[in-house]
């Protein structure tokens, strides 16, 4: 993928084979050659005489699959909102306070190498510690940290299985730490579900927690070989798992997941998944299968779902999504054509909405809620 800073603009191609997804012809308007990153304002003729060109790809390269064709005439998918990098020049400009899809929290730093190492006997550090999927936070003071701020876990007479070095944040040493399952949270702490937590924890403290859960539960599911079950060893600087009898190596597992809002005017396609709370609808997403592209996917699951042809993606921005290992990259895409047939194994229900007519969405923090208040302020269209 070639991406290039326009302004606030990410600007890129979309790289579909009309062939094996049936789309309709290349629109007719100029776009970037993904073979060559040059503008092009003439049609190319590919195989069979569309405008298309086949791509050289690491895959194709190594005889192990098909060409890949993207559109020379595509339309380029574009954000206002620049990408949620670390990086000055991908930073909003000054005087806009448009929140970001995702980022890591102000105040923390990433740790310069992967340990288990607890901090000093005398140094306040951030614990969060699961027990399976759920937090350890305080009940007492609503003044006081909602997580431990202690040197370490034992000073609540916790003994954690396995921790691991999350870096800095706020400037203090953070950890995570897994619990056993069977731990009883001390006096004045309770274990509560982290989706539920987030308006106590803000973005913050929940983006650190997704880190921390996901590092964590990273660590205690590869603690053996998945090819010859021999003991894994940590592999530090790295976060790495390594077997020492058959030398596979092990990193934390991210599955990438497109979510995508369809908009046709003034109008939204929401749908209902039957795992929803009651009367909650939101915008479609799906995981990525291999070989697939985003885009590839994003056309895929939304005919799939509910019968529809999209175009015009335009790129939102991404969120980590810790339930459990979720990398959600946001689109926003307009109706082409077609008529709402959902799949009844995916959806109870889809219908347009009028952007000042909304059913109840996802709440915060979620991308879900992020790409539907985008079009509501008209920031999608």
């Amino acid at each position: 993928m070639r991406w290039e800073m326009t302004g606030r603009s990410v600007v890129g191609t979309i790289g579909i084979s009309p062939e094996s997804l049936a789309l309709p012809p290349a629109p007719k308007v100029h776009g970037w050659a993904k073979s060559t990153g040059e503008r092009d304002s003439t049609a190319t003729v590919g195989p069979g005489g569309n405008p298309w060109q086949p791509l050289a790809t690491p895959g194709n390269r190594r005889g192990l699959g098909p060409p890949v064709y993207a559109p020379l005439q595509t339309h380029l998918f574009q954000s206002s909102r620049p990408m949620p990098m670390n990086s000055s020049q991908f930073m909003p400009t000054p005087g806009d306070d448009r929140p970001l899809p995702a980022n890591l929290p102000a105040g923390h730093s990433p740790s310069l190498q992967a340990s288990d190492r607890p901090p000093g006997d005398d140094q306040a550090a951030w614990w969060f510690a699961f027990v399976d999927r759920q937090l350890l936070v305080q009940t007492q003071d609503p003044n006081q940290p909602l997580l431990p701020q202690i040197p370490q876990l034992a000073d609540l007479g916790l003994i954690p299985r396995r921790t691991q070095c999350l870096g800095q944040w706020q400037g203090h040493p953070c950890y995570g730490a897994e619990l056993a399952a069977d731990t009883v949270a001390p006096p004045g702490w309770e274990l509560g579900n982290l989706r539920e937590l987030y308006p106590r924890l803000g973005d913050g403290g929940f983006a650190m927690a997704g880190r921390a859960f996901q590092i964590m539960d990273w660590d205690r599911n590869h603690q053996f070989c998945g090819r010859c079950g021999q003991p894994t060893l940590a592999l530090p600087p790295e976060w790495a798992k390594h077997c020492p009898s058959c030398n596979l190596r092990v990193y934390p597992r991210i599955c990438p997941a497109i979510i995508v809002l369809i908009h046709r005017g003034s109008e939204v396609l929401l749908a209902r998944s039957p795992r929803f709370p009651e009367a909650m609808y939101s915008v479609l997403a799906g995981f990525v299968e291999a070989g697939e592209s985003l885009e590839e996917s994003l056309v895929r699951e939304v005919q799939e779902e509910v019968g529809l042809e999209v175009q015009n993606l335009r790129y939102f921005g991404s969120q980590p999504w810790p339930f459990p290992n979720a990398l959600m990259v946001g689109f926003g895409a307009e109706y082409r054509s077609g008529t709402i047939h959902i799949d009844p194994e995916e959806l109870v229900a889809a219908a347009w909405f009028h952007r000042d007519n909304l059913p109840r969405i996802p709440p915060k923090p979620s991308i879900a809620r992020q790409l539907i208040e985008a079009f509501v302020a008209g920031e999608l269209h």
